[in-house]
């Protein structure tokens, strides 16, 4: 069974999965896991498919739950300039909150 996520009338079924590190047990850092595999858009449009838009629901679904979390975007080695313009995306997305981001991406080689 796949992992759906409900904020209002808007869904969204998560690349992956939900998963928690727990450092100790009364601190939990919780993720939701988004693999890049190349096959959307980056930036909010006309399709429904896209990176801005996902960021958009999670953001939403993020202001109504009870628990932080984060969203983690591991990306293709080879797609440097796209993670660059997927974390722009999401940094101008999302509200501006400082110290706060919702969404980190790494590369095998390079962590943004």
């Amino acid at each position: 069974m796949r992992l759906r996520l409900h904020v209002g009338d808007e869904s969204l079924l998560p690349r992956t999965a939900r998963f928690a590190i727990r450092p100790e047990p009364e601190t939990p850092f919780t993720f939701y896991l988004e693999l890049d595999n190349r096959t959307e858009t980056v930036w909010p449009g006309s399709t429904i498919d896209s990176w801005g838009r996902k960021v958009q629901f999670y953001e939403k679904y993020q202001d109504a739950q009870a628990e932080r979390f984060r969203v983690f975007g591991p990306s293709q080695p080879a797609a440097q300039a796209r993670l660059a313009n997927m974390l722009r995306c999401a940094a101008g997305t999302g509200p501006t909150i400082p110290r706060r981001s919702l969404v980190y991406m790494e590369s095998p080689w390079k962590i943004c």
